[in-house]
């Protein structure tokens, strides 16, 4: 393993969430397709074929997505009992594999193989169907069916105004926070099967919805560059008609000067703290050590820390030698690094 890769998973919280639901996580992988091999070997082959090319796409980076870890992580905040949070994991993930493939389409434009796609409508098919069973007559079905409806319809503007650039690099907050509304739709599941904490999981999810797609978008900063994906980090540069390079270095050190990594920073860490707000208002007996709540604690530091860094140079970065700038930029892209996640 290369030396930065390991550093990286030594110290982005992310994946040492990860790591601690590990079993959890292989448990409904072998679950998803032993229930689909059941039905179809064709279609389990073919939906291996894409599970394969997500753990691929996440082993290369050495960053695990939240999608898939969430489910457990609001499991280890409530009471929730382990064989269910199993059974709707295994429809979550089924989901989650549907949406990943529908991006990956969408953002690269690869060849789309027909067993795969065949494959991909069964999963769509099916986890919405058994999803939708959980909720169905409970408080939550209303808010499964807008959540879908919200997702696609901002999943779909994302896409035709990808390239578009904003005077206030935030006018893209909606899209931001809606295409990922998905996963409010999929905690609603599990709101639905709890006993009583079923609001608190809702609250939870819809305080983390922006802030997981910030996190995302600092991620792939230089993937969607690439791709003419105008994000809300890159709005404000690409605004400005600053960027001419497309170097890590250069991204960042225009991210300090035109201020839009200090602003998203400012955006994640407020909501990161409403959401350690929600859990120690919440009633609930969690303990300090609890693996959900020491996630979003040391999240909170490392994004606060970030932000507190940024503020401390940003007045002189300008004016300070490049040999200095680059010792800055490296050093933030390893604090970047240690919070890297995607949804």
């Amino acid at each position: 393993m290369k030396p930065v890769l390991q550093e990286m998973k030594n110290s982005n919280p992310s994946f040492l969430l990860y790591t601690h639901y590990e079993s959890e996580i292989l448990s409904v992988r072998n679950g998803l397709l032993s229930s689909i091999y059941s039905k179809s070997e064709r279609i389990a082959a073919a939906v291996d074929k894409i599970l394969q090319k997500r753990i691929n796409a996440i082993n290369e980076k050495g960053i695990p997505h939240l999608f898939e870890i969430f489910p457990w992580l609001l499991r280890d905040l409530t009471n929730l009992d382990h064989d269910q949070a199993h059974d709707i994991s295994i429809n979550w993930l089924a989901l989650y594999l549907y949406v990943s493939f529908l991006d990956d389409h969408l953002d690269i434009h690869t060849k789309i193989e027909p067993d795969e796609f065949i494959a991909a409508s069964f999963l769509a098919q099916s986890s919405l169907i058994n999803l939708f069973k959980i909720v169905n007559n409970t408080k939550y079905e209303s808010l499964f069916k807008e959540s879908l409806i919200l997702s696609a319809k901002y999943e779909l503007k994302d896409v035709i105004e990808k390239a578009i650039v904003h005077n206030d690099s935030f006018t893209k907050t909606n899209s931001a926070t809606g295409k990922n509304a998905i996963l409010l739709a999929c905690a609603g599941a599990l709101a639905a099967s709890a006993e009583n904490e079923s609001d608190f999981i809702i609250d939870l999810t819809r305080e983390l919805l922006f802030a997981v797609q910030l996190l995302d978008d600092l991620t792939d900063v230089e993937e969607d560059l690439i791709q003419g994906n105008i994000t809300i980090p890159l709005n404000d540069i690409v605004r400005d008609c600053k960027l001419t390079l497309s170097s890590s270095g250069t991204i960042i050190s225009l991210m300090i000067q035109s201020n839009s990594l200090h602003q998203v920073l400012v955006r994640i860490e407020s909501s990161l703290s409403s959401v350690v707000a929600l859990i120690h208002a919440s009633g609930l007996k969690i303990q300090q050590s609890n693996s959900a709540l020491q996630y979003f604690l040391v999240m909170l530091s490392k994004v606060s820390n970030l932000r507190l860094y940024i503020e401390s140079i940003e007045d002189s970065y300008k004016i300070i030698s490049t040999s200095k700038q680059e010792k800055v930029i490296k050093e933030l892209e390893k604090k970047l690094k240690e919070i890297y996640c995607h949804t």
